[in-house]
């Protein structure tokens, strides 16, 4: 499953891909691990299509702990059985899907000790769009925006590193993923592997996959 992703996509592909502004309080990050701040672009009910910043790692509505206590994995959701989840079943049901922009992300290869990491960037070099769910979860501190990453089986390609691989959206898909009306049935189609010419691989440092927000000096304008 996708645990890492490239966010150092430059501002103005994030408002020429979705006609928005980046939230003003992203900092900007080289790499995106679970449980930091990531800018989500969502469709709430009864209001335009808008970018937020989010929580990777779905806290669902239905918990009632405290943040730092919730443990279970839920950064990624399987396409097959998110529905079914009860970590996802509300924000399934209830049509929350999110688009993210990434740069790339990263997956590993290997045995524990000689590991190596791979950036799976689209093969036309334009940023990715997948596609995810998101919850508001209302905790101790108030409302809190949180999103998960939607996974289906991998592409011939990826599936050299991995058996699953992130929910890939082209643009032409993005209006329906988005609207909460539109029918089941789509929604299913589009969370499939992509072609297996869509994406790239190639090998990545660990200095590349350390997850690190951008100095305020380093934005780029």
């Amino acid at each position: 499953m996708c645990g890492r992703v490239n966010g150092n996509f430059h501002p103005t592909n994030f408002h020429s891909m979705f006609g928005l502004i980046l939230p003003p309080e992203w900092p900007g990050a080289y790499a995106v691990a679970p449980t930091m701040p990531y800018p989500i672009v969502r469709l709430p009910p009864g209001k335009r299509v808008q970018a937020t910043l989010a929580r990777w790692g779905l806290v669902p509505a239905m918990y009632h702990g405290v943040l730092r206590k919730f443990k279970p994995s839920t950064f990624n959701a399987r396409s097959e059985d998110a529905q079914q989840r009860p970590s996802f079943t509300l924000a399934y049901q209830e049509a929350r899907r999110c688009l993210v922009l990434v740069q790339s992300f990263y997956e590993w290869s290997g045995e524990p000790e000689k590991r190596q990491a791979y950036e799976i960037q689209r093969a036309d070099g334009r940023p990715l769009v997948l596609g995810g769910l998101w919850e508001t979860w209302i905790g101790e501190f108030g409302p809190l925006e949180t999103f998960t990453l939607l996974a289906c089986p991998a592409n011939a390609l990826v599936s050299q590193l991995h058996d699953r691989q992130p929910v890939i959206l082209e643009r032409s898909n993005w209006r329906a993923w988005l609207d909460p009306r539109t029918p089941e049935r789509p929604i299913s189609n589009l969370m499939q592997p992509c072609a297996h010419d869509v994406p790239r691989i190639s090998p990545a440092s660990s200095q590349d996959t350390r997850p690190m927000h951008k100095r305020p000096a380093e934005q780029v304008a």
